[in-house]
């Protein structure tokens, strides 16, 4: 038997798609993560220890060792006071040189490297990366301060220098925050530019910040009314890197210190100006396209 034609056939609704799968949003916090910031600035710290920078410290025990075994023989019993101007001078050049070796190179080397990528493709925000970088250098400076006081005391002690630990250590201490300002700077410059201009750059600002105070007596000097205003702008402009720098004074004793109170103002100078220079660092990081 033929089946009717006009019979229609149960048809069956066909089954919806199943949805393509999705890449899985990056969700970004509005927060900072302390365990990032710290898993940033140990990568840092152990890149450095993998280069030998703090093997820089060397240096200043050979210049120490130098500076002991020279000094009394040419020094006519002024090593007393020499040998500690040596000392606080060679530490702070060898910091400077490393900071700004190193630091004018990490962000470049993350884009180099494309891991860079990498990173912001995580749940990493570009703040925690520019702090991240900022305390592992840090760190790897505090460490290397540490190592060469420690060398500088030990040299004062086989002198019988009485030069004061007290006063050594208020000394690094104000170096430490020189430092950190130093690296905001860097970091500020190498938000935006290449290694070698963040270098050149933080470079500049740190020999002129050393002599910001000589530069409105300089402008003062020269009765040219232009020429003030230029002087007076770079020395609101640039950080005053002088007012955290004791290590000519403490050479001389306590008494050669400033009052209290101008330390302690120094000091928040220091801290209030790395903070607003990393806070300006991730704005113009954070608009940067890779």
């Amino acid at each position: 038997m033929k089946p009717d034609p006009t019979t229609s056939l149960p048809t069956t609704s066909p089954e919806p798609a199943a949805p393509e799968p999705t890449a899985p949003t990056i969700r970004r916090r509005s927060f900072l993560s302390i365990h990032v910031i710290v898993a940033i600035a140990a990568n840092v710290f152990r890149e450095a220890i993998r280069n030998r920078v703090l093997y820089a410290v060397g240096i200043h025990g050979f210049v120490l060792g130098l500076a002991a075994l020279l000094l009394p023989k040419i020094a006519g019993g002024a090593q007393f006071k020499m040998l500690p101007d040596i000392g606080l001078a060679s530490m702070e050049v060898i910091a400077v040189a490393i900071a700004i070796a190193v630091g004018s190179r990490m962000i470049e080397q993350e884009v180099d490297r494309r891991t860079i990528l990498i990173l912001i493709s995580k749940p990493i925000t570009r703040a925690e990366f520019i702090l991240g970088k900022f305390f592992g250098l840090g760190a790897v400076l505090a460490d290397m301060l540490g190592i060469m006081l420690s060398l500088f005391v030990l040299t004062l002690w086989s002198q019988n220098n009485d030069f004061s630990v007290v006063l050594a250590l208020l000394s690094t201490g104000f170096l430490l925050l020189r430092l950190l300002l130093l690296v905001a700077i860097i970091l500020l410059f190498g938000s935006f530019s290449s290694a070698l201009l963040a270098m050149l750059m933080s470079l500049t600002v740190y020999l002129i910040g050393n002599l910001s105070q000589d530069l409105i007596r300089i402008g003062k000097a020269t009765e040219n009314l232009d020429l003030e205003q230029i002087t007076r702008g770079l020395y609101l402009v640039l950080p005053d890197l002088s007012r955290l720098d004791i290590k000519n004074d403490v050479v001389y004793g306590f008494a050669g210190l400033p009052d209290s109170n101008i330390l302690i103002g120094n000091a928040v100078y220091g801290v209030v100006y790395t903070i607003a220079l990393l806070a300006i660092a991730i704005g113009i990081f954070s608009r940067r396209q890779f």
